[in-house]
């Protein structure tokens, strides 16, 4: 409850500024409400950011169990380290402060066209709510990122200890890459939202070359964080399942023989349970990718990019 307050107290602050601002100045109606709803959205914006972090991390945790079952001990120890060391408070708070300081920035560079100022009024309520929501969305992106790195730590070789007869089904598997995928899909959004203002204050403004720099920064920037959470961790667990079932393939070929029976012979019971549980492993899936994996990656960077090609279409 305390947390929630707090970060009640923090998205108020620009609108607290920006109350007090307008009790002491003159300021025309028409720029109030334009104001206002610019905080509104970059206040929605706050909200998106750290709602997208606690699904996430309710998801993560509803899957511990399963992630621990398929884990070796050195694997469990090596997420475990690496869990102590990423939900650093340091490091955390370092990302944040560079996202406040990126975007009150972006807001000085938007402050040096005219245009912008008047139709903007940027102040310091304008610059407040610009450097919470930086922080936000940087640290959103630390932990996209890092739940990047997170499926190369647990396909490390030894770390891993799939379903023998499906390793591609197992439960810690399936329940990662949904996680994944949720990830990717929240991570467009954020983007998108990120973006459209970019995209508006360009189309009502003169365009300048800061102006296009921002928006192309912001763009990049989307597309590094997106593109690494929609393809590489699938990736790198289908290629963790595929070395996983040809090892077990291997070891039961070994115990076959190596000439096929002769034509008319029975195969004792022991070779038939091999030469069964061989073809159920061969016919399962030899990774994770699958048409709905594409799709869904897709989709996220489409839904990432709608903003900026609506701007392109309309020109």
């Amino acid at each position: 409850m305390t947390g929630i307050l707090t970060f009640a107290a923090v998205v108020a602050a620009p609108f607290a500024l920006a109350l007090a601002h307008d009790l002491i100045a003159q300021i025309s109606t028409d720029t109030l409400s334009r104001r206002y709803f610019w905080l509104a959205y970059f206040s929605f914006v706050d909200v998106l950011c750290v709602w997208s972090q606690w699904v996430s991390c309710h998801m993560f945790h509803s899957l511990t169990p399963d992630l621990d079952d398929m884990l070796s001990a050195r694997g469990k120890g090596a997420v475990h380290g690496w869990l102590d060391a990423k939900t650093s408070a340091v490091a955390q708070g370092t990302v944040m402060m560079s996202g406040a300081g990126s975007a009150a920035f972006l807001v000085y560079i938007a402050s040096r066209s005219p245009k912008m100022t008047q139709l903007l009024s940027i102040d310091l309520a304008s610059y407040v709510s610009a450097a919470i929501t930086g922080a936000c969305v940087f640290n959103c992106m630390y932990w996209l990122a890092q739940g990047a790195h997170f499926a190369r730590v647990v396909t490390r070789p030894g770390y891993l200890e799939l379903s023998w007869i499906s390793p591609a089904n197992t439960p810690g598997v399936e329940l990662l890459v949904r996680c994944y995928r949720m990830g990717s899909l929240l991570a467009a959004v954020g983007s998108a939202a990120c973006i459209f203002p970019w995209v508006y204050w360009m189309n009502h403004a003169e365009p300048t070359i800061l102006l296009r720099i921002a928006k192309w920064f912001l763009v990049v920037l989307s597309a590094g964080v997106l593109i690494p959470i929609s393809f590489v961790p699938q990736w790198r667990l289908s290629m963790a399942v595929s070395e996983y079932r040809i090892s077990v393939i291997r070891r039961i070929s070994r115990e076959l023989p190596v000439h096929p029976p002769t034509q008319g012979s029975q195969l004792t019971n022991d070779l038939a349970l091999r030469v069964d549980i061989l073809e159920k492993v061969s016919s399962s899936p030899s990774g994770v990718i699958d048409k709905q994996s594409v799709a869904g990656a897709l989709l996220a960077l489409a839904t990432a990019l709608i903003p900026t090609l609506g701007q392109l279409m309309l020109r």
